[in-house]
């Protein structure tokens, strides 16, 4: 008989307080490793390890590089690394983001597929949709699945993207995770059978739509995955649907931000322009540039206009380190 001793959680924003909640729950003889991934802002400390072993008596430490895994210890992810289980050891890897993001919750999903059944999967409050793809890839190769319940959560997206997608195994607010994750992984369950090595990757059906990515401008590939939607590049930036479409709003409103930069700067030398014309007498000319100017002024209105009216949903997640 083999137990599951693998849980893999992964969340962003509004994350770290159900975080909290599930490892005050947490006791030592839990028999599994635990691996902690949470969207992080890359360029400031992550104070995440201290607060989750201030918050219970579950031993926790800052993953490392080819660290063997113990259990009745969790292991969290590194701000800019992406975080994964090889084996019985972490790897810790800079490859390409993937949803906007690194680490990414989907890459560490999907190594921990490779455990099949004595993986669990736990996703947490956060906004867009990283963890689908990789809880669906978990599911598929017999792991087992649990989503926060998005009245539960302070950020409801990311979690009902994971139940609207997946057939998730079970849907709990964070005070009964940890008491879960006991029942889930002191069951003994049956021989496990063996699970292909590339179970995290997929068959890629692509479907002939080509993006651009956001990332680095490239050639962006959607692609169909067991029924899901993914998209990505040559150089390994991967998205999903949700995610790719925030990225997608932020370029917009960017380019909107430098279109309205040059017309307020075309103003201001179409006005400086028409002052000199005015004092030089020359009003053919200065009519010219006063209808100019008013063309402009209709321009940048429109261009503001539509910056207020861009929905919230193209901004990102806040990193979930910055509460820290």
């Amino acid at each position: 008989m083999h137990n599951r001793d693998l849980v893999v959680i992964g969340a962003s924003a509004g994350g770290l307080e159900p975080m909290r909640r599930i490892f005050s729950g947490l006791r030592p003889t839990l028999p599994a490793s635990v691996l902690v991934t949470q969207h992080l802002a890359p360029q400031r400390p992550s104070m995440l390890q201290s607060i989750l072993a201030r918050a219970g008596n579950f031993p926790v430490v800052d993953a490392e590089d080819g660290m063997p895994l113990e259990l009745g210890r969790a292991y969290v992810a590194r701000p800019d690394c992406h975080l994964l289980v090889t084996g019985n050891r972490l790897a810790l890897n800079r490859e390409p983001q993937q949803n906007g993001v690194r680490p990414a919750i989907d890459v560490l999903f999907c190594s921990a597929a490779a455990r099949g059944r004595a993986a669990v999967g736990v996703l947490l409050s956060g906004t867009l949709d990283d963890g689908t793809f990789g809880l669906h890839v978990l599911k598929q190769a017999g792991g087992a699945t649990i989503v926060q319940d998005p009245l539960d959560a302070e950020f409801a997206e990311m979690p009902a993207n994971a139940i609207d997608n997946v057939a998730i195994d079970h849907v709990v607010p964070a005070s009964a995770i940890a008491a879960l994750l006991h029942q889930l992984t002191e069951e003994a369950l049956p021989p496990l059978p063996a699970v292909p090595a590339d179970v995290g990757a997929p068959a890629d059906l692509p479907t002939g739509a080509v993006y651009i990515c956001p990332d680095c401008g490239g050639p962006l590939q959607e692609l169909a995955v067991a029924g899901l939607q993914r998209y990505r590049c040559e150089l390994g930036h991967q998205y999903a649907p949700q995610a790719l479409l925030a990225s997608m709003g932020m370029e917009t409103l960017r380019a909107v931000w430098s279109a309205l930069r040059l017309h307020h700067d075309q103003l201001r030398v179409y006005r400086r322009l028409a002052e000199r014309t005015a004092r030089s007498g020359n009003p053919s000319l200065a009519e010219r540039l006063h209808r100019r100017i008013a063309e402009l002024e209709r321009h940048e209105a429109a261009l503001r206009k539509l910056v207020s009216a861009m929905p919230p949903t193209i901004r990102r997640d806040p990193p979930a380190g910055s509460k820290q």
